[in-house]
This record gives C-alpha cells, structure tokens and sequence, in this order.
C-alpha cells in the first residue's frame, strides 16, 4: 500500500514538474517575444493565379522590437517546379525598434497548359539575436494553373440546306474553363472567302453517242458561291447576325443560330457559303483581372455551307458544252428535302421487339424528292449508316433487308459475301457506311459513286456535340460485341435498312424512306446516324444518260432576210445546232442525319442498388455549407398547404443534375433545383459559407461568403447577399469587399447584421484581421473591432444564447493573448473576453462549433488535448469555458 502511495505521489510530482518546466519555457519564449519579437508569416497560404505572374509573401514582425534581428527564408518544391515559379532563399532584416512586415516577391510563370493546383512550401529558419518563430513559420504557395479557355468554332466548315431553316453553330472553349467570360460572335456574307475556302462540287454525265461518239463518263467542277445577307440567310431578333455568347464558370460551349432563307435563285448552285468570325474574348464584367480568355490563332474563323435543293438554272453546270440543255432542264438530281432532321427516342423510339416489328407503330419517314427526267421512270437506292461491318444473319445488302436465317448470328451467319456480285462482297450490311464517315470524312462505301467524292463534301456531317449511333438488323436486342461486360443480348440505337425508291413516268411525289429507332434507358449525349442515296446507274446509262432533245422547226422560210440568198454564202455548210435532255443524277443533298434525342437522366446509384430517398441532387463537386429555409418563408407556393422547406447549397460544384449552376442554388425538398432561385453566372469561386437573413418584414435573404469576386457578373468580393429569386441584392452594398476569403459567417439580426470570419486582413479596405461584423447595408461596422486579432485563420463563428460570440480556427493568440485555436468575443465591441479562460486552449486545430441547445457548445477538428485534457477531435463546453 505504501508503495502505491509513493509511486502515486512520484507521478504526481512528475506531471507538476513537468507543467511548471512548459509554462516557464512558454513564458522564456513570451519574454523573448515580447523583446526582440515573433516572427512569422501573415497567413497560412498562398493562392496565385499563374495569369498574376507575380506573388508577394509577407513576414509580420509582431509584438517585440528591441535590437536588430533577422530570419532567412527557404523555399521548397512540393507538386510544383522551377517550370511553375522562379525564386531563391532569402533573408529579411529588421532595424532596432522596427516591427511589421518586411516583403519578398516570387515570379510565377505563366504558361498556356491547363494545370491542377501546383504547389510550394516556404519555411522560416535562423532567427537571429533573440527573435522567436512564430505558430506560422511555414506557409504554402498553391499556383492555380487553370487557364480561362481559349475560343473556337467547334468544326473548320459546317453544313446545312436551304430548307433547314436554321443551322446551329457550336462554339466551344478549351485547355481552361476558368471564370465567366464572352466572346463575340458575326455572321458574314460569303465575299471575302478565298476559292480554296468556299470549294465547290465535281459532277459527271456520259453524253449521248448522236451528240459526241462513244462518249465516255465526263466530270466538270462547279464552284461553290460566296452567300448573301437577304437571299441565303437574314438576322432576326431571335438569331441576330452579332452576338455575344455567354459562358459561365466552366462552361465549355455555346450555341448560337444561323436563320436561313431559301434561295430559288438557280445561280446560287450548288452551294453558297457564308463567313463565321469570333472577336473580343474577354472576362464578364466584375470578374478577377486574372481571367484572360483568348481566340484560337486559326480557328477562331468557320464557314458555313448552304447545299442548294431546288436545284440550278438551264446550262448553270455544263455552260452549254457542247450544247445547250434543252430549255427549262433544270439538272436537279434525287436529294432529301433537308439536311438535318432530329427525332426524340421518348416521342418515336419502340422498346420492345413486338413494337419494332408492327409495321406502322412509330415509324419515321423521311422524303426523298425525285431527279429528272420527269417523263421517264427512274429509281435510286438507299442505306442507313454507320451500318455493320461483321457477320450477321439478317444482312442489309444489294438493296434487300434479309430476315435472320434459323441459326441466330452467335450459331453462324447467313450472310453474303465474297460472291464476286457487287454489294454482296463483303460481310455485314453493303454498301458499308463506316463510323468514320460521319466524323472524318471516309467514303459512304461505293467508289463508283462520283457524287460521294469527299473531295466534294470536305466537310464533317456529323452535328458537332453529337456521338454516333450504333446499328441493329432485325433484332431489336443484339448481342453486344463492343460491351465485354455482359452477355446479355442489348439494345442499340437504330434499325439498319436499305432499299430502293422507284418513280414512273410524270410521278413528280416525294417518296418515304421509313425505319425506326430505339428508346433506351441509358443516359447519353444525342447520336446521329446517316441515310445516303446510291445512283442505281453508276456507268450512267439508262434513265442516268443524257439523251438528244430533239428541236421543233416552225418552217418559217428559206433562209435570210427574206431573199433566197440571205447573209450566207450559197452551198456553205452550217452545223446543225443541237438541245441536251438531262439524265438523272444524284443531287448535292444525297445525303441527310437524323439526330436521336436522348431523353434519359443519370442513374442515381449503381447497377443494383436500391434507393431508399427521393433525394437525389446530382452535384458535381464538393458542398462545403447549406442551410434550410423554413417552410413558412416558401412565397412561391399558392396555397399554406402546398409550402416546404428549402434547402440552400454552397460550395465548389458548377452543375447540379446535369444543369450549369455555379456554386448557390435552392433545392426543392426532394432534391430537385428550385427554378425559381436563378443565380445566373453564379460565383466565379468557391463560396465557403451560408446563412439565411430573415429581415424584420418577413423578407428572406441570403448571404454567402468564400473566395469569389463576382456573383451573376457583378463585383462583389468575398460575400454577397442574394434576393429571394437569386438575384444579387443591390441595397447591400459590401464596398471593396473582403481581402482574403470568409471561412464562415452568421446572421445576428432581423436587420440583417452579419459577422464574418476567415483568413483576410481588410473589409471595404479598413483593417480588420479575420474577423469583422457588418451592418444590414453592407458596410464595415466600424465600432466592432478585435484589434490586432488572431495570428491565423478563423475557421468557425458561432452566436452563444447571451449574444457572445464564439471563434475558433488555427491560431495561437489574439493579439497579445494566448488563445490556442479557441476565443469567446464580447458582442458589442468585438475584443476578447477575458472573462473566460480556456487555459492551454485546443492544441490543434478548430474546424467546427455548434451550440447544444440545452447549453453549452460542442467543437470539433483536428486536436488531441482541449484546455490540457485528452480530448480526440471533439469536446463540449460550458458557457465559462469548463469541460
């Protein structure tokens, strides 16, 4: 027993000797402190844009200034290299009796590549003649290296009809998406086009043996013409010929529209074109100096191709050689009647086999008028694209739709190939028409097809933002070769088929080509696919050859001018003038995209899962704050039964259910976005913190805090209060706003007074170290002052029942009090409360405080001890202080 006792009393000792020792070197080192000085780095961290090229890193010599001291600096790479920033190790000096901050700067360089967050570490080291380091003797340099995007047409030359009736342009913004920005856009006429940019298209004929002897297939090449403003395409308040595209943070493109004109003018063959210009990329107004957008050196120009359907004048393509086409021969040639046609799959796709095989349930039709000549019965063919190019047993081939054979295509194929009869050559559907077609510019799979020359058609007929579809036969649900994942049979996008589309003689009415697609359940961009027409008469004979149109003579006399001798000479032969009759041909549109629009939402969970929660907000990036707005501040709501609660969201997202929102929205209470909070452009960056301000008439406003610099477009640095409707509320007025960021902040009153922490050193250009409160409009409560404040960040503000006001963060002291990570503030001035003694404080850090309703506060972070007892990372509190 009595060794216990002495054992219990040797700790004892032990753990009192060992206090005592700590105090009286803590007090050594604030003897030292309060002499020669502290030393140390006025914040935790650094954030440049590479676009600043330059930073300035400060140290603060605080509380002390006797003698001359000095401290070196070390710099030291972490993700970041000497490719990312430009600096030495230094020393700063102080004279006798000089305190404050003493400067270094570090060049950052500025190059064009899109970069994660890079960075470096700083540490001071060597204090010399009594100078102590302070709690920040290291702090870290993040570089942001995302650059704010470069602007380009998202195709070198689009392509429409004249009977498209708009053309849309996509316009998209790469390597960066930082910041909200704008570039301008203009729809020109074609005149200051180069020949080499417009082009034109090859056509060919085979000319009758009466008119040139055994005439072989002859090509001639018509240029394209430069489009006009009124004849080929107009502006209109909807689709203006100038603009300005709006992107907000991170958003990379934009559409705008091109409203065209049919033009009947038979010189306006095959094709015109018109000049696209991007100018005057630039941030939005009220975003940071450092958003810098650029246009693309060479794309930042486009043109637009406007294929002709109602077809050229007589003579427009041959120029009468070596003959006239006959009088009122207009060379239109089989063409759709559009460019671009888009079907949803919700309102035409079929979901299962029984729906796909009924002959008439959801079928899309596309025409396809006629070529001349009229008086003569004529047929082209057909093929849907990409088709496919494997072995299948229900081929689509030589213009026939086989059925599947007995034996499905996992047994053996029943298909065609290697017969040495054209179309039936190789395995799969034929005429092959590859993915690539669409997007690179391959064949549509028949070089005997002189219309199809790419040479004539350089450009990409793939609707940009599209993917392309993929094909099915007979079978709705096909075994997936592109999906090792499964081995189930699954569904692809479209139903392949061909065929031919025949015209007697003077039947002048379009005919259907007719297929279906699919109605998936996968969430997908859209897809296009392709339908080409094939000329039946590739060696143009037939209904294809020009024939000999034979002149009418009125027998009006003998010649001359009314003598018998006339201007000529006697017996002197003359040529005898000859008319061409046209044969047909394919036109310039011979080909046309349907885009299949996806109407499918991302799953909210797994293959499998189950959900339990109508809840399901879709965010893209990490939520740092939300609030919830009680039911009884719902004013959209019509009826009192019909209001909910609101659930407010801040943080680093920039879409929420695939939707571009940057950073503040509302949530229904089912997790949907509220459509009535429009925040427009949003917040440039993150928005750290949020709290509901319920005015005294009843008028709910929000306030949100973080690292931005404008909201919806308009400057406001750091905080900004937003209107019910997610507007920015004008009467609040923040003045220069915060330098540095808000961490946290909380709503005191019903006249809208706001505290605010973080790590900044002035609001609306005053002083204030990390912690200020402002009025109801916005400005600097200047009688709210904690003087020279924490050494380092405040990460949490809370409002204790009596009013006071409790911080807590990564510091050490309040200006000259010890106050280790923790401080209760007094309400009406702002200084410490010395009233309270948190003793050793939190030795960590403070990253949360919540008020206990039934008294008390709870702290949570990232600490071991709280006031000297152990205490992982959570403790709870009296209102004095105690544990």
């Amino acid at each position: 027993m009595k060794v216990f006792i002495l054992k219990l009393m040797n700790r004892f000792l032990a753990v009192k000797c060992a206090l005592t020792l700590s105090l009286f070197i803590f007090s050594l080192h604030s003897i030292k402190a309060d002499g020669s000085g502290l030393a140390q780095f006025a914040a935790s961290e650094y954030s440049v844009d590479e676009n600043e090229e330059s930073l300035t890193v400060t140290i603060n010599r605080e509380r002390g200034g006797a003698g001359a001291v000095s401290v070196d600096y070390e710099i030291t790479p972490l993700t970041a290299g000497n490719l990312d920033y430009t600096a030495t190790n230094g020393t700063l000096s102080w004279q006798d009796g000089e305190k404050g901050g003493k400067s270094f700067s570090i060049d950052i360089v500025n190059d064009s590549i899109n970069e994660p967050i890079e960075s470096f570490q700083i540490k001071l080291t060597n204090p010399i003649n009594g100078l102590v380091l302070g709690a920040l003797k290291t702090t870290t340099v993040n570089i942001y290296g995302g650059e704010s995007g470069t602007f380009q047409f998202a195709s070198a030359g689009y392509i429409t009809s004249e009977f498209d009736e708009t053309a849309e342009i996509l316009v998209t913004r790469g390597l960066g998406a930082k910041g909200a920005v704008q570039v301008d856009y203009e729809i020109r006429g074609g005149k200051d086009l180069s020949e080499l940019e417009i082009g034109g298209v090859t056509f060919s004929r085979r000319l009758p043996d009466t008119i040139v002897e055994n005439a072989d297939i002859e090509s001639t090449f018509k240029p394209g013409v430069p489009a006009k403003v009124g004849q080929d395409f107009i502006g209109t308040v909807i689709n203006p010929l100038k603009g300005t595209l709006t992107f907000r943070d991170f958003e990379m493109s934009k559409k705008f529209e091109v409203q065209l004109l049919p033009n009947f003018d038979g010189q306006a063959f095959p094709f015109t074109m018109v000049e696209l210009v991007l100018s005057n990329p630039r941030a939005v107004e009220g975003e940071s100096e450092n958003i810098q957008p650029v246009l693309h050196t060479t794309k930042f120009r486009s043109t637009l191709r406007i294929n002709d359907i109602s077809g050229p004048d007589t003579d427009v393509i041959w120029e009468q050689q070596p003959w006239p086409d006959a009088p009122g021969s207009r060379r239109r040639g089989f063409s759709f009647m559009q460019a671009r046609y888009k079907r949803s799959e919700a309102d035409f796709g079929v979901r299962t086999q029984e729906e796909f095989d009924h002959p008439s349930y959801r079928l899309i039709s596309i025409p396809v008028m006629r070529a001349l000549p009229y008086d003569a019965s004529v047929e082209v063919g057909y093929m849907l694209g990409p088709n496919r190019g494997m072995f299948v047993d229900d081929a689509r081939e030589n213009w026939v739709n086989e059925t599947p054979k007995a034996n499905n295509l996992m047994a053996s194929n029943g298909d065609d190939y290697n017969t040495g009869i054209k179309y039936l050559l190789l395995p799969g559907d034929e005429p092959r028409i590859s993915p690539s077609t669409l997007s690179f510019g391959d064949n549509f799979g028949d070089f005997e097809q002189p219309m199809h020359s790419r040479l004539s058609l350089p450009q990409r007929i793939l609707n940009p933002g599209s993917d392309v579809a993929s094909p099915f036969g007979a079978r709705l649900f096909t075994p997936s070769f592109s999906l090792p994942m499964t081995a189930e049979p699954q569904m692809k996008d479209f139903g392949v088929v061909t065929g031919k589309l025949s015209w007697a003689a003077d039947d002048l009415d379009p005919k259907l080509i007719e297929f279906k697609i699919a109605d998936d359940d996968i969430a997908e961009f859209n897809e296009d696919f392709v339908i080409v027409l094939y000329s039946l008469k590739t060696e143009f004979d037939d209904f294809a050859r020009d024939s000999e149109e034979q002149i009418e003579n009125d027998g009006g006399g003998d010649g001359g001018d009314g003598g018998d001798g006339g201007d000529g000479e006697d017996g002197e032969d003359q040529e005898e003038e000859k008319l061409i009759k046209p044969g047909s041909h394919l036109g310039v549109q011979y080909w046309t995209t349907i885009t299949i629009l996806d109407d499918d939402q991302p799953a909210g969970g797994a293959v499998g899962d189950i959900v339990g929660s109508a809840f399901q907000p879709d965010i893209n990036n990490d939520v740092y704050d939300l609030v919830i707005q009680d039911s009884q501040y719902d004013s959209g709501a019509l009826l009192e039964v019909q209001k909910e609660e609101k659930i407010y969201v801040v943080g680093d997202f920039t879409s929420i259910d695939g939707e571009l929102i940057n950073r503040i929205q509302r949530l229904n209470n089912d997790g949907t976005v509220d459509d009535e909070f429009n925040v427009g452009l949003g917040a440039n960056y993150f928005v750290n913190a949020v709290d509901i301000s319920v005015l005294d008439n009843d008028t709910v406003k929000l306030i949100a805090g973080g690292g931005f610099t404008s909201y919806d477009g308009k400057p406001r640095k750091g905080i900004v209060r937003i209107n019910y409707d997610g507007s920015v509320d004008e009467s609040f007025q923040p003045g220069l706003g915060v330098s540095g960021e808000i961490i946290d902040l909380k709503v005191l009153d019903q006249n809208g007074s706001v505290i605010v922490v973080g790590d900044f050193s002035e609001i609306d250009g005053k002083s204030r170290n990390s912690v200020a409160r402002l009025t109801g409009e916005g400005k600097l409560d200047i009688n709210f002052d904690i003087g020279v404040g924490p050494d380092g960040p405040v990460n949490s503000v809370e409002i204790m029942s009596d009013g006071r006001i409790i911080i807590g963060g990564d510091f050490l002291f309040i200006g000259d009090d010890y106050s280790p990570s923790i401080a209760i503030l007094n309400p009406e001035t702002g200084q410490l409360d010395n009233s309270v003694n948190f003793n050793q404080g939190i030795n960590g850090v403070v990253h949360d405080i919540k008020i206990d309703p039934s008294g008390g506060f709870y702290v949570g972070g990232n600490f071991t001890h709280a006031v000297g007892v152990p205490m992982n990372n959570i403790a709870k509190f009296t209102n004095d202080g105690d544990l």
